[in-house]
């Protein structure tokens, strides 16, 4: 009975003081000295700090609150908050003020300006704050809080942090995007046609582009840096509107000032910090130009700029040429696939032999092509970059058309060419998830412009001796149908993805990639193909 006794007591004890909260428990001192800083703050000579003061309750009752904030005399307040009152005493600053907290994480806090002068010694400087409150069953309970403030000569700590790479444009990851020329945005265009594409419509309030940025921290302390990116007059040097992040209409009488773009860091002693910003551009206010893109490492809760770098940069509006090839493109597909539709019987009136051979021929080209041509450009692009196109030419152009013309050799009949690049792409874009308006735009613009270069060069025409002139003259029209497929491909390219080719770059592309490529490739097609007709016997 006696243990019984003993263990129900046991039990109930620590019930009967559940609703009280311990006394050193019943407020928190959660002060930030510099701004963000909680542990141990670094400051530099010669700066202006503010100091964020906060007191947090975790007590459901009423409780007032005696601050206090002793800070050394060596940090010299500028503004003092309103209903504080200041001693001062041999070495140091003595602040008190009084408060209530009403219930649980109800918070009292203020802001105190420090300047930290030339002539301070470097070193750390210890500042004490208390919360001194009565608890009518404990009786009079004095909390403290220590922060550390470390000061640091200004000149050798800009030597120490470093903004060390700059990028632009990047994606949101902070990769480098095929097509891109560098230190150029390109703006949305207004009006263009991706608003009458479902899932296409521009997107005003999103960033049109993206800055990679990365610091270097050589110091042997933690910093809090805000980095800024504002875009300058190069002339004037003075920040130019529009570059601000666009607020919703919901929001714009809730928030009227735009501060620009911005992001707080935690740089790690001795380490190096990778980080993105975002690009906007507002909608008639953004002008075409040339800009200086600054950017701006500040030590967080100080006016000290730690580094600072300025990067011209070039802002260009979407261009009409891509706008006006895509609406060709459109109007050439739809009259591709209107064909299809009407000339059907072509297609049904085939011999089920050619049409297994044109199976046939789809899938070696997409599994000679297509599939090694997208491993290879995994790798390719990495290396290259934009000029990718050099080594996966070979499987693109060259191979396909040695491909695809033994095939018109073989079966010289108009429709073969534009069933295979159906055939090949619905396979491509289905095994590697690439349906899309561009990949449909495509499709059309190359079966029109194909099957013209084959019927121009009389290899459908039916009446073909398949010698030395028709090849040159395939060689000719094949080479200048891909050239027009690759332009038009680019520029659809441009306008959907808002990309950007320097000129010189388009006609590189056209010239290899598209002429020299295909013309190397039709006399091995050509080839290839009467061999397959002496098989067939034909």
């Amino acid at each position: 009975m006696l243990i019984i006794t003993i263990l129900g007591l046991i039990l109930i004890a620590p019930s009967a003081h559940a609703g009280v909260s311990k006394p050193e428990r019943m407020v928190v001192i959660r002060n930030e000295i510099p701004y963000g800083e909680m542990g141990t703050g670094v400051v530099v000579r010669g700066s202006k700090i503010t100091a964020l003061l906060q007191v947090e309750s975790l007590s459901l009752k009423r409780i007032k609150v005696n601050y206090e904030l002793k800070i050394p005399r060596c940090l010299k307040p500028t503004k003092i908050p309103s209903g504080m009152k200041l001693i001062k005493a041999e070495d140091s600053f003595l602040f008190s003020t009084s408060f209530e907290l009403v219930t649980n994480r109800d918070k009292w806090f203020d802001t105190l300006e420090l300047f930290i002068p030339q002539n301070v010694s470097v070193g750390k400087y210890g500042i004490s704050s208390w919360a001194n409150l009565k608890d009518e069953k404990v009786g009079h309970i004095r909390i403290e809080q220590k922060n550390v403030v470390e000061v640091i000569d200004a000149g050798r700590l800009k030597e120490l942090v470093k903004i060390s790479e700059v990028i632009i444009p990047t994606n949101e990851e902070g990769k480098e995007e095929e097509g891109h020329k560098k230190n150029t945005i390109v703006m949305r265009s207004k009006g263009n046609l991706l608003k009458f594409l479902p899932g296409k419509e521009e997107k005003p309030y999103e960033p049109i582009s993206y800055v990679r940025v990365r610091l270097k921290n050589d110091s042997e302390s933690d910093l809090n840096v805000i980095l800024r990116l504002d875009f300058l007059d190069p002339v004037t040097g003075k920040k130019v509107d529009g570059f601000e992040p666009l607020l919703l209409p919901q929001h714009e009488r809730i928030l009227p000032k735009k501060e620009g773009v911005y992001q707080l860091l935690k740089l790690k002693a001795r380490s190096q910090t990778k980080t993105v910003l975002p690009i906007f551009a507002e909608q008639n206010i953004t002008l075409p130009g040339s800009y200086l893109s600054s950017i701006k490492a500040e030590l967080f809760g100080t006016d000290l700029i730690l580094d600072e770098r300025s990067i011209s940069v070039e802002v260009v509006s979407s261009r009409l040429v891509p706008t006006l090839v895509t609406f060709a493109a459109i109007l050439i597909s739809l009259f591709a696939f209107i064909g299809i539709y009407l000339k059907k019987d072509l297609i049904l009136k085939m011999k089920t032999r050619d049409l297994i051979t044109i199976a046939l021929f789809g899938a070696i080209i997409f599994v000679t092509v297509s599939l090694p041509g997208n491993i290879l450009w995994q790798f390719a692009h990495v290396f290259l970059g934009p000029f990718s196109f050099l080594i996966t030419g070979f499987f693109y152009e060259v191979i396909n058309y040695i491909l695809l013309t033994a095939l018109i050799v073989l079966i010289p009949r108009p429709g073969v060419a534009t069933l295979t690049i159906i055939l090949n792409s619905l396979m491509n874009d289905l095994v590697f998830g690439g349906l899309s308006a561009p990949s449909l735009l495509d499709m059309g613009v190359s079966a029109i412009f194909l099957e013209a270069a084959f019927y121009l060069a009389g290899i459908t025409k039916g009446d073909c001796d398949l010698g030395n002139k028709q090849i040159l003259i395939a060689m000719s029209t094949c080479g200048l149908a891909d050239m027009v497929i690759g332009f038009v491909s680019l520029n659809i390219f441009m306008l959907f993805y808002r990309l950007y080719y320097a000129t010189w770059f388009i006609a590189m592309y056209l010239i290899i990639g598209g002429f020299i490529y295909t013309a190397i490739a039709v006399p091995f097609g050509f080839k290839l193909g009467k061999r397959l007709r002496m098989i067939a016997g034909e």
